[in-house]
């Protein structure tokens, strides 16, 4: 179990096995720490941890790839524990293009999903408490000239996180 503070909060970060010794830069130090073995568990199951937030990127932002055996199984993992969840671009299971699921069984319900620089055709179909667009330094003459249909998306101005309003149109 990994650890940080956090704003002077004690958060505990439950890693998956698989995830973390699959990383390219296993072995490697990086920054402060340089050499020193990172603690952590080293079972591979998540089991009955107490979560209060699940960060949804299990999928990562593949758009039309449906999800592994292990991608299915965090997800099973992420509607069971009884935490808000929030997807980075879209959901885990959903097809970007079209806002369908792979499976409709296996599937993630967020409470939120943040988009990173521009929504993704299938969020128009996803249903959650609501959706954000993040800033990741796209200029605002690329929203203006995108022709995005289905939103309505304002400039950030000095904001990084902006609602995004689905256009009447495109509301189901």
């Amino acid at each position: 179990m990994s650890q940080l503070h956090v704003h002077y909060r004690r958060v505990r970060l439950p890693l998956n096995q698989f995830a973390t010794s699959h990383s390219p830069n296993k072995g490697r130090g990086r920054g402060r720490g340089r050499g020193r073995q990172r603690d952590r568990d080293t079972d591979n199951s998540l089991g009955d941890v107490a979560v209060d937030l699940v960060v949804d990127g299990i999928c990562g932002i593949e758009l039309d790839a449906a999800p592994s055996d292990l991608a299915t199984e965090l997800m099973d993992w992420a509607e069971t524990c009884d935490a808000n969840v929030i997807s980075i671009d879209l959901p885990s299971g959903m097809n970007g293009d079209t806002g369908e699921y792979y499976d409709p069984s296996k599937i993630i319900t967020p409470r939120w999903i943040v988009a990173l620089g521009l929504p993704v055709g299938g969020l128009r179909s996803t249903e959650c408490e609501a959706r954000f667009l993040a800033d990741i330094g796209i200029p605002a003459a690329a929203f203006e000239n995108a022709g995005i249909d289905g939103y309505s998306v304002q400039t950030f101005g000095d904001k990084y996180v902006i609602p995004i309003t689905l256009t009447n149109s495109n509301e189901q």
